[in-house]
């Protein structure tokens, strides 16, 4: 007759229940986030995006090369990417568009027929974007936790390097997805648009 071991018995009871009670956990955790490009995700991006603010409430926080930190407004996307996502040149600093199709197909935003504007003499590293492979959201992800783009360059140092947990990122990212390559409306002559004429 085999003794009779307590121990292995209980582990074999254990075992399928510690996977269900696994598999449970992870279905709460999951149905706590919304899908990644739901409407609730890209509001939460959108927040961090303009206004710096995770959807926990706490600032958004980054740090430069060198030690400086930013938070909150200071450190929100839309300070330099601009609310377009459409970049813009900070003298000889290139801001880059990061709207979809420019980060996931290389494709230049409409309105740009070129790199923005520069100081004479000034190169555009990483321009145009076709030098570049296109962004996965693994890369895109590396590109704002570690300052690199999927082909190595490493970003000025004016691009902060943002640590977000993956629900966060998860967020931005579908924030990101959300911005079009197409110019925004504006004023028509019938709205009181055109030129401004002072005095």
């Amino acid at each position: 007759m085999v003794p009779f071991d307590r121990e292995a018995f209980v582990w074999r009871l254990a075992r399928p229940l510690s996977g269900a009670v696994l598999v449970a956990a992870i279905g709460a955790a999951i149905a706590d986030e919304p899908p990644p490009d739901s409407a609730q995700a890209i509001t939460a991006g959108r927040a961090i995006y303009l206004e710096g603010k995770l959807p926990s409430g706490e600032p958004l926080e980054g740090e430069r090369p060198g030690g400086f930190e930013v938070s909150g407004r200071e450190a929100a996307c839309v300070l330099c990417h601009q609310r377009s996502g459409m970049g813009l040149s900070e003298g000889a600093i290139p801001v880059p568009p990061i709207t979809a199709p420019t980060l996931y197909r290389n494709e230049l935003p409409k309105p740009l027929t070129r790199a923005p504007r520069r100081a004479p003499g000034m190169e555009f590293k990483d321009y145009p974007f076709r030098t570049r492979p296109p962004y996965s959201d693994e890369t895109l992800e590396r590109a704002i936790r570690e300052g690199v783009s999927p082909s190595g360059y490493v970003f000025n140092y004016m691009m902060p390097r943002y640590e977000l947990s993956e629900a966060d990122m998860r967020a931005l990212v579908a924030y990101l997805r959300s911005l079009s390559d197409a110019p925004s409306p504006g004023a028509d002559a019938a709205q009181g648009g055109g030129i401004v004429r002072l005095g």
